[in-house]
């Protein structure tokens, strides 16, 4: 009685260990546009959740403690940027670097040189060429943390315009225009 219990409880943990290291990665993003980006690229193999809810202005949000927890629970956060989620700065800041990327869209995409022509205008993701951008970066970082879904994930993202062209490139990127990395774009910043 006593081994059949012990194998039982050795096959229970042997599941639950094979369901963590198998879970992909939790990306939130701050607002509905972020989230709607991220969820093409994590059809079908994940639900990014939405920090920001329905309603709530992206420039004062009074978070609950749900909304907390979902950004304290992200693998990968996807974010604006300060100038137009202020109220976010001190929340990413203390986010556990070691478990959590935190992807700054306005800095990445400035760093890119994409940035639309109004600097200060902080609604990126208007621009096509700023929302590819984003995207080719979030599916560089979800293979990164989920190599097993890589080719899910570029699959996904070639079938929303953000495909590698056969020269290294990027499908949507102007000839020559140079693309920098998610680590070298985040080194840069």
């Amino acid at each position: 009685m006593l081994r059949i219990l012990a194998i039982q409880v050795l096959l229970l943990a042997s599941l639950l260990l094979s369901c963590a290291t198998s879970a992909q990665p939790v990306v939130s993003a701050s607002i509905r546009p972020l989230q709607l980006i991220a969820a093409a690229i994590t059809d079908g193999l994940s639900e990014p959740t939405l920090i920001i809810g329905a309603g709530q202005d992206p420039h004062h949000p009074a978070l609950r403690p749900s909304e907390r927890q979902k950004l304290a629970d992200a693998d990968i956060l996807l974010w604006v940027g300060p100038n137009l989620e202020s109220a976010f700065t001190d929340l990413i800041a203390g986010t556990d670097a070691r478990r959590t990327t935190v992807i700054t869209a306005y800095d990445l995409i400035t760093a890119a040189g994409l940035a639309i022509a109004d600097s200060n205008d902080p609604h990126i993701w208007l621009a096509t060429d700023n929302s590819r951008f984003l995207a080719q970066a979030l599916t560089r970082q979800l293979a990164e943390l989920d190599a097993p879904n890589q080719s899910a994930y570029e699959k996904l993202s070639g079938r929303h315009g953000y495909a590698r062209r056969g020269n290294g490139g990027f499908a949507g990127q102007r000839q020559g225009e140079p693309l920098c990395g998610l680590s070298q774009c985040l080194s840069v910043l």
